[in-house]
């Protein structure tokens, strides 16, 4: 699947942009802006790599912003025992203004039902990741790499954290 130069508008009632299960994931010079909701999860990017084993999922060069509610700007899983060649890499992204009850920019969980993680690949690498009341990157998992990325915190009220990196093991570091 490839997308390039769109523009998803959730017009502040939209709550889902885009949902992925199919592997080669190409994702370029996208708009993504104006998710919202009280209740659910705005996402603007769902990838579910638990279908194929060798999924690849790029998404480069998109600027998701405006979103409000209990929202993940991009949010990947893996729920079932997807193992070997996963790889998810998000680079040269702008996201800014992500807020709500929950209000992380990124999510990647992937874990197994008996409570260990899977061997998927994520790389957070040259992102603008500017205001979320809650995390840039929240990593739940093996194998997340997060590197050259700024992370920007404009309101000293409500200072975003820029990684939360729980269980797993991997690469961290966030700051070049």
């Amino acid at each position: 699947v490839s997308c390039n130069g769109v523009l998803f508008d959730g017009a502040q009632i939209g709550q889902r942009g885009v949902y992925v299960t199919g592997a080669n994931l190409n994702f370029y010079e996208n708009t993504f802006v104006n998710f919202y909701t009280l209740t659910l999860s705005a996402i603007s990017i769902f990838i579910d790599y638990s279908v194929q084993t060798d999924k690849v999922a790029t998404i480069r060069n998109n600027k998701i912003t405006e979103m409000y509610g209990a929202t993940r700007a991009i949010l990947a899983v893996s729920p079932t025992s997807a193992t070997g060649n996963c790889k998810v890499v998000i680079q040269d992204n702008y996201f800014n203004n992500i807020f709500g009850r929950e209000g992380d920019v990124m999510q990647f969980t992937d874990q197994l039902p008996d409570g260990s993680q899977s061997n998927s690949r994520v790389i957070v690498q040259g992102n603008y990741i500017g205001y979320s009341n809650r995390r840039g990157v929240k990593a739940q998992g093996n194998n997340v790499t997060v590197k050259n990325n700024t992370f920007k915190t404009i309101d000293k009220n409500h200072p975003m954290w820029g990684l939360d990196g729980q269980g797993g093991a991997g690469v961290f570091s966030a700051f070049p």
